[in-house]
């Protein structure tokens, strides 16, 4: 009686985690009513997007923390930080801007490709600007740094470029 029950509950508790998990690729967008690009598909998930920035300023603020900076060195940290963030944030925006132009051009019957191009060298040329100056700030707080702190950074900097030539990105070894 007792193997009964077990095999009932075991086979419940299967039909669970299936009608579960179809229920999460569902949501996920893999396969369902709503799927037109399931997990292939390029790009970020919506719920993504701004998270991803800030979690590479949340990385990059966990690294300067370390290198124990200074009030003018904090300054000049601030400034670059917030400089990469209105970049991210501007960034992210005029990349769907731009998308959603050049798929607006292409639905139409005869879509003016000059149109397209021009909208894609304003968009590179502005990211261009941004990522000019973004480096621009960083060679600025690298020079408010003390020789031991630019090494450490230095340091850092090799060792991820040796781990990925070595094994690929994913056995790049934390060089924190």
């Amino acid at each position: 009686m007792f193997k009964k029950k077990r095999k009932g509950l075991i086979g419940v508790g299967v039909i669970v985690l299936m009608i579960a998990g179809t229920g999460w690729f569902m949501a996920a967008g893999a396969f369902g009513p709503d799927c037109d690009r399931g997990f292939s598909r390029r790009g970020m998930p919506d719920f993504v997007k701004g998270e991803i920035g800030e979690f590479m300023l949340w990385r990059l603020d966990k690294k300067m923390a370390r290198l124990d900076l200074s009030d003018n060195q904090q300054a000049a940290y601030g400034t670059l930080r917030k400089h990469l963030q209105e970049t991210i944030e501007t960034g992210m925006d005029s990349r769907t801007a731009l998308r959603e132009q050049v798929m607006g051009e292409f639905e139409k019957p005869e879509p003016d490709l000059s149109s397209v191009i021009t909208g894609i060298q304003f968009h590179l040329d502005r990211m261009s600007g941004l990522a000019t100056e973004s480096l621009s700030l960083m060679d600025q707080f690298y020079a408010t740094l003390d020789p031991e702190q630019q090494a450490r950074i230095a340091t850092g900097i090799k060792e991820k470029i040796e781990a990925r030539q070595n094994g690929g990105y994913r056995q790049a070894k934390e060089a924190d």
